[in-house]
C-alpha cells in the first residue's frame, strides 16, 4: 500500500547524504494528535496523491520531536508533523532558515493525569509535584514549565516539595506512575487515555484548562524550507489533501476509529484498544488553520523556560508561516475564541467496570 516504514528514534543522521530522486519523507508520530497522517497513510490517501504527481514517497515513524527536527536539518525528511515546541526550537536553532509551518493539525488532545492508587491531585497543588513530559523541549515540557510556575508563584499551598519537570517516554509513564516515582505526567492522547481506561492513572485535568482560550494548537504540518522553495506544488496539493483528512475525521470520528487504532498499533507496537481511540479522538479537534496566535504563546513559554537560545540575527516568528493558496487555512469557524473546544473529561474513562483489573 505504501512504500516501506521506517521507525526513527533520537537518530543521528549523516548530513552528507543526499536525498533519493522524486521521494517526498513525510515524519509523523503514532499519535491521536496525528491522525490525518495515520489515515493518510494506512488508507493510500498520500500515496494517490503522490502518484497523481508521478512522485514516490515514503513515511517515517518517529516517537520525538526534536528528532524529527534533526531529520529535516540532515535533509532526511521534507514534510512533518510535530509538536509547535519542536517546530518553533527549529525555526531558533536555524536562524529562520530552515523550518517554515505549511498547516495546522490538531488542537487539544492533551491530558494530566495522576497514579490511580493515591489520594486525587488537585489541580492548584500541581506546582509541587513532579511531573513527567514526553521530551526535554517539545510542546508538553514547555506548557507544564510555564503553567506550573505560574501557578506555583500563585499558590499559597506547602512548599515541602518543589517542582520538578521529569522528562519520560509514554511507556515508562505507567512505571514511574506505579512506583511513585513522579506524581503525575503531562500527556498526549491516546496514551493518557489509555491510562485511565485501564486503571493505571485517574484524570486530574486537561491541558485546555490551563489555557485562556480553552483551545491551543497540538500539532502542525511543517515542511523544509528547501522543499518549499523547490516543490510548492507539492506542498500545495499536500495541504489540500490533509484538509479534506482533518475535516473527514472531525466529521467521521467513530467511523474512522477502528482504521487509526489499527495505525496507531502497527506503527507503535503497543497494544490499544478502540473505545480509548474513539475516547482521546473525542478531546481532539482537527483543523489545518495553525492558529499563529496561540502558536506563537509556545514561542513564549521556550523564551522564558530559558530552553531557546536566541540566534544572534534577529529573526520573527512571523516569517515561519508559509502562506499555502488554501482557503481552508483561515477559515474564522477554526478560531479558538469562537469554538468551544474544551476537552470532555476522562472521568467517565476512568476504571469503573469490574472487568478492567489493577
Amino acid at each position: 500500500m505504501f512504500a516501506t516504514l521506517l521507525w526513527l528514534s533520537g537518530c543521528i543522521f549523516d548530513t552528507s547524504s543526499q536525498k533519493p530522486p522524486n521521494v517526498v519523507r513525510i515524519g509523523f508520530f503514532p499519535t491521536i494528535t496525528h491522525a490525518p497522517a495515520l489515515v493518510g497513510t494506512m488508507r493510500g490517501d498520500f500515496e494517490k496523491l503522490f502518484s497523481r504527481h508521478g512522485v514516490q514517497w515514503e513515511p517515517l515513524i518517529f516517537s520525538s520531536g526534536p528528532a524529527i527536527i534533526e531529520a529535516i536539518f540532515a535533509n532526511r525528511v521534507d514534510i512533518a508533523y510535530v509538536g509547535p515546541g519542536p517546530a518553533i526550537s527549529g525555526f531558533v536553532r536555524s536562524s529562520g532558515n530552515e523550518i517554515r509551518v505549511i498547516a495546522g493539525c490538531s488542537l487539544n488532545g492533551v491530558s494530566i493525569v495522576g497514579a490511580e492508587d493515591k489520594e486525587g491531585i488537585a489541580t492548584e497543588t500541581l506546582s509541587t509535584k513532579r511531573v513527567a513530559v514526553p521530551s526535554i523541549g517539545n510542546s508538553q515540557f514547555l506548557s507544564a514549565t510555564h503553567f506550573l510556575k505560574s501557578l506555583e508563584k500563585r499558590s499559597t499551598a506547602s512548599r515541602d516539595t518543589a517542582l520538578q519537570i521529569i522528562p519520560c517516554s509514554s511507556s515508562d509513564v505507567e512505571l514511574l506512575l506505579r512506583k511513585h516515582q513522579v506524581d503525575a505526567a503531562w500527556l498526549p492522547e491516546p496514551w493518557a487515555t489509555k491510562l485511565v481506561h485501564e486503571g493505571k492513572a485517574q484524570h486530574i485535568a486537561a491541558e485546555s484548562d490551563f489555557w485562556p482560550s480553552q483551545c491551543f494548537p497540538s500539532a502542525v504540518v511543517i515542511a523544509s524550507r528547501r522543499f518549499v522553495e523547490s516543490r510548492p506544488d507539492l506542498v500545495t496539493a499536500f495541504v489540500e489533501c490533509h484538509a479534506a483528512l482533518c475535516d473527514e475525521i472531525n466529521s467521521y470520528r467513530e467511523k474512522l476509529a477502528p482504521l487509526i487504532t489499527q495505525s496507531i498499533t502497527s506503527f507503535s507496537h503497543k497494544s490499544i484498544s478502540e473505545e480509548v481511540v474513539k475516547g482521546s479522538l473525542q478531546r481532539t479537534r482537527y483543523t489545518s488553520n495553525p492558529h499563529p496566535e496561540e502558536f506563537g504563546l509556545f514561542y513564549e513559554f521556550a523564551k522564558e523556560s530559558g530552553f531557546l537560545r536566541m540566534p544572534k540575527t534577529r529573526i520573527t516568528l512571523e516569517t515561519i508561516f508559509v502562506t499555502v493558496p488554501h482557503g481552508r487555512l483561515v477559515e474564522a469557524k477554526d478560531s479558538c475564541s469562537t469554538t468551544s473546544l474544551a476537552d470532555t473529561s476522562l472521568a467517565g474513562l476512568e476504571r469503573s467496570n469490574s472487568n478492567v483489573s489493577r
